[in-house]
């Protein structure tokens, strides 16, 4: 795991933030903003402070394109960091978690059922930690999860991590939102 601040120049990384953050940014609601629930979980189906908003920008399995080139020297810039070959990005997708009134964690999970690298990218400080397990989806009991490391939002901090491995974060207490660009390439 890799955790890299002020990864992108700061006019570019200001650009990026200004662009999520604009009121005509359209963002989808989810009633909870992780996908996958474990079935001894049921009661986080219902907690109401597990929304958020979500927009997919990249998905190479539904065709999704980027709609702004925007994004796609970050993206590039990544790949290389990773030191994988252009064209390994699965899937791009920027997650905004709301303010909840205490600390909340939202539901363990991996994002994509293959091996694959996930990388986090904060736009904005916030609070609202991202909590890397131990565990892998795989062989996991999801009741018995410890933590491998906690990483704090800040703006232009890029966290780099195997995505096998269970992850999660929180709601935001003292912040109206934490926002970030999750991404996910091919091992």
């Amino acid at each position: 795991m890799r955790v890299i601040d002020d990864f992108l120049d700061d006019y570019y990384i200001d650009y990026l933030s200004s662009c999520v953050t604009s009121p005509m940014f359209e963002w989808r609601y989810h009633n909870n903003i992780s996908k996958f629930i474990p079935p001894n979980h049921a009661s986080l189906r219902e907690n109401k402070q597990l929304h958020g908003l979500s927009k997919v920008i990249f998905d190479i399995e539904n065709n999704i394109r980027f709609e702004s080139d925007g994004w796609i020297p970050a993206t590039l810039k990544i790949e290389k960091e990773l030191c994988i070959h252009e064209g390994g990005l699965t899937r791009a997708r920027l997650d905004m978690t709301l303010q909840a009134p205490e600390k909340i964690i939202h539901t363990p999970h991996t994002d994509q059922n293959y091996p694959h690298w996930s990388v986090i990218l904060y736009l904005i400080d916030s609070d609202g930690d991202t909590i890397i397990y131990n565990e892998k989806r795989r062989n996991v009991d999801h009741t018995e999860l410890t933590i491998q490391q906690t990483v704090s939002p800040k703006k232009n901090r890029l966290v780099i991590f195997d995505g096998d491995y269970m992850h999660t974060g929180h709601s935001p207490v003292d912040h109206a939102n934490r926002i970030l660009l999750n991404l996910n390439f091919y091992k």
